[in-house]
């Protein structure tokens, strides 16, 4: 428990931003485990097992989509599943004009605004 609340204070310190996700180290976990990194204050965790199914309910043991770095454009698409079903966006949660993102967030270059 000390190793992740240090480290998460540490990279927080590092960055000025809070970090909420977390990575098992070479992806090993157990119940225990993930109890510890959901009371270390992280919202979500990474495994190294494969799979595209994800929902708020697992977010401690989220699965991940290799990328080796040879594939095309096409294959990693596919590698992803199938699309999701359109759905319409009923609410919305926006920022006033007047708000500043916090640091990581802002664009560093106008191409990106």
């Amino acid at each position: 428990m000390r190793e992740l609340v240090d480290s998460k204070r540490y990279l927080e310190a590092l960055v000025s931003h809070p970090v909420l996700d977390f990575a098992y180290p070479s992806g090993m976990f157990n119940a225990q485990t993930v109890a510890e990194v959901q009371r270390a204050g992280y919202d979500t965790a990474v495994t190294t097992m494969f799979s595209i199914d994800h929902s708020v309910a697992d977010r401690y043991v989220w699965t991940r989509v290799r990328v080796g770095g040879g594939e095309s454009l096409g294959e990693f698409a596919a590698s992803l599943g199938r699309p999701m079903t359109a759905t319409a966006v009923t609410t919305l949660d926006m920022e006033t004009a007047d708000a500043v993102p916090p640091p990581l967030s802002r664009p560093t270059s106008p191409v990106l605004r």
